[in-house]
């Protein structure tokens, strides 16, 4: 009988399944030994494919898993990034709002000081204004003053002025008549001028004899319109 030749291909359990089963119906139908090796042969195959196949399959789910933890931890790495994106942005919005509530507080505070310093000037105006009408208005007061007493002196000056003329006038005697009683003055009689007060005579302490018609000497002690 030919020895059959079997060519197993390496990888293919199904190939291998096969050839075992051909070798059965030969070695069933009184094959020789050449028969009996090629069934050896061919379940030998089959174990190797069929370990090659495990191994394949171990490979395949390793490879499977490395992918797996690879997208898992590109996840990671993205969800990582964007966290990081998220909070990099949070930062950045809470350092722009503290920026611009500090502009917003140094710009109330400017205008504040701003305020205080028109404030101020304009007190300072108004209390300037306020001083120099106050003093306005002392020196008119004091110019007042001044103008009334020199038109009082001067009233008073005159009238005293035309109260010493009248008495000048009031005492003056007619032609070569005094009143004996006055030795030392000449006064008019009482007869010719009335009766006179010491304000209406321009003399004083003279001596006086008795009647003292006039009462100049109103002590009796003999001088007249003391002063």
């Amino acid at each position: 009988m030919p020895v059959h030749r079997f060519a197993l291909p390496s990888r293919r359990p199904a190939a291998a399944l096969a050839i075992i089963a051909c070798a059965l119906l030969m070695t069933g139908c009184g094959g020789d030994a050449n028969a009996e090796k090629a069934l050896t042969a061919a379940s030998a195959a089959a174990t190797d494919a069929a370990e090659e196949t495990e191994v394949e399959r171990q490979a395949a789910e390793e490879e499977a898993a490395r992918i797996e933890a690879e997208r898992e931890a590109a996840e990671e790495e993205a969800a990582r990034a964007e966290a990081e994106r998220v909070e990099a942005e949070r930062v950045a919005a809470e350092e722009e709002a503290a920026r611009v509530e500090a502009e917003r507080k140094a710009a109330e505070e400017a205008a504040r000081v701003e305020a205080e310093r028109k404030a101020a000037e304009e007190a300072a105006r108004i209390e300037a204004e306020a001083a120099a009408r106050k003093e306005a208005e002392r020196k008119a007061a004091e110019d007042a003053a001044r103008k009334d007493a020199e038109r009082k002196a001067a009233e008073d000056a005159a009238r005293k002025e035309a109260e010493r003329k009248a008495a000048e006038a009031a005492a003056k005697p007619a032609a070569g008549s005094c009143d004996p009683s006055y030795p030392d003055v000449c006064i008019a009689p009482k007869s010719e001028v009335g009766d006179l007060n010491c304000p209406d005579v321009p003399h004083k302490n003279f001596r006086v004899k008795q009647p003292d018609p006039h009462g100049f000497d109103r002590d009796k002690d003999g001088v007249g319109c003391q002063s």
